[in-house]
């Protein structure tokens, strides 16, 4: 009798086993299916035919990753950090409610209350995303996060071999030079910028993303990760995928992304200067990207419209326009300075044809004033703080991946705080990824220790 209980309790563990690996199993698929659609966000489910609303399609998986997490009983796990976002949410939506309802007095039927609707409901979709993130990925150890980075980076890489093949494509006329975006709004905004170009009047690569500038600023993510790897090892194949990675960014033309590599570049070489050897690696990278970049342009660029007369005076319409545009939205931040103008409307504020502030730092302070604003910041500050807690615990670690993978992360995050200074896309999913697993690496370290003792 005795030995058929201990034998029964014995099944029941290892079944319960299994149904853990399994689970474990399932996640981690979904979460490489996740990925996949990052790169692809003008791919999704588009309703209706005059005015078409796009559903992305990572939207989608995290809603089937949400569906698991609670048939599992798991439910979201808050912390400090994910209290606070859901507070600058919550303020976003009665700042909304005081403008539309008390202030304004909108129509229900009125574009304008729409957009304010709308603007929020997405908001919505981004805390989802990012709470359902969190609680996936705080369960996983180091081995399993470096495997989903690395999977993100070769993604990112097939996907910048394509845009490549764009660049070329669009200048030869050759064919494929967009497939896979299946959005009616973006493709019909962006196809002529693609083909004539903008400030250096050549074609600009965008691969799936909407305008060249989202695929330029995309590929900051996995050239920060990749940077502590390609310097912390001599893979060529590594090496080779980086070159490809820079070729990319170069052929997107974008001075958001520009500016943005060479400041994760020099915090780079900031951590690594007590490394001679590895400094004159980096030193002679750089003077081969510079000499490789400079016979790109001879190559393609038009002589008659060369390259230092429209990037380094800004004498292109673009460039001028983004600035009078700023300029213009902080004026209205002080005429609106305590709960902004709401999360939203900022159309219906700016004179002229823009309907953005090209900021999104200033766009928060705009739409939700300075109580909006701090809360946010303090938002960001608690995701650093994170990071650098999981730095100070790997510190006496020999892991030099864990190593390697902390700077990459820190570099990651830079990129994509340097990316809204000259963008106000906060819902594309490639951030809340890199952000929600920022916020869990101490959990992760833990998992890491736990399961090697």
């Amino acid at each position: 009798m005795f030995f058929m209980e201990r034998n029964g309790a014995r099944n029941i563990i290892c079944l319960q086993k299994d149904n853990m690996k399994l689970e474990k199993n399932t996640v981690y698929k979904i979460l490489k299916l996740f990925i996949i659609s990052l790169p692809f966000v003008s791919f999704g489910l588009t309703i209706g035919e005059e005015t078409p609303r796009t559903f992305c399609l990572s939207f989608l998986i995290i809603l089937v990753l949400g569906v698991l997490i609670f048939v599992k009983g798991r439910g979201l796990i808050l912390d400090a950090t994910a209290k606070t976002f859901l507070i600058f949410v919550v303020i976003v939506l009665i700042f909304v409610y005081y403008r539309v309802y008390i202030v304004a007095g909108l129509d229900k039927s009125s574009h304008e209350y729409v957009k304010y609707f709308t603007q929020p409901v997405m908001l919505f979709f981004v805390v989802i995303q990012f709470l359902v993130l969190r609680s996936v990925l705080r369960d996983l150890d180091k081995r399993v996060i470096h495997k989903l980075i690395w999977f993100f980076i070769i993604v990112s890489f097939y996907v910048a071999v394509y845009s490549i093949y764009q660049f070329l494509a669009l200048h030869y006329d050759l064919p494929f030079t967009d497939i896979l975006r299946t959005s009616k709004s973006y493709r019909a905004i962006t196809s002529e910028l693609m083909k004539s170009g903008g400030w250096l009047s050549l074609p600009r690569a965008c691969a799936f993303m909407p305008e060249p500038s989202f695929w330029g600023t995309y590929l900051l993510l996995p050239i920060g990760l990749m940077l502590p790897f390609v310097f912390g090892s001599k893979n060529n194949k590594i090496r080779c995928m980086f070159f490809i990675f820079l070729i990319a960014i170069l052929l997107s033309f974008s001075r958001t992304a520009f500016m943005g590599l060479l400041f994760i570049g020099a915090i780079f070489v900031f951590y690594r200067m007590k490394y001679r050897s590895e400094m004159v690696k980096i030193i002679n990278m750089c003077i081969i990207i510079s000499v490789v970049a400079f016979i790109l342009i001879v190559l393609f660029a038009p002589m008659e419209k060369w390259f230092f007369q429209r990037t380094i005076t800004l004498g292109d319409w673009s460039a001028l326009a983004r600035i009078e545009t700023q300029i213009q939205s902080f004026q209205l931040f002080l005429e609106h300075p305590v709960i902004g103008i709401g999360w939203g409307g900022t159309p219906y504020f700016l004179e002229g044809i823009h309907i953005t502030t090209y900021n999104f730092y200033l766009q928060i302070l705009l739409e939700t004033g300075i109580i909006g604003f701090f809360v946010f910041m303090f938002f960001l500050y608690q995701v650093w703080n994170k990071l650098k807690i999981f730095e100070s615990k790997i510190q006496s670690s020999e892991d030099k991946d864990m190593k390697n993978l902390a700077v990459g992360f820190k570099l990651s995050f830079l990129a994509i705080l340097i990316n809204w200074l000259n963008h106000t896309a906060y819902n594309l999913s490639y951030i809340w990824f890199i952000i929600a697993l920022l916020t869990v690496l101490p959990n992760i370290y833990r998992n890491t220790e736990g399961n090697k003792k």
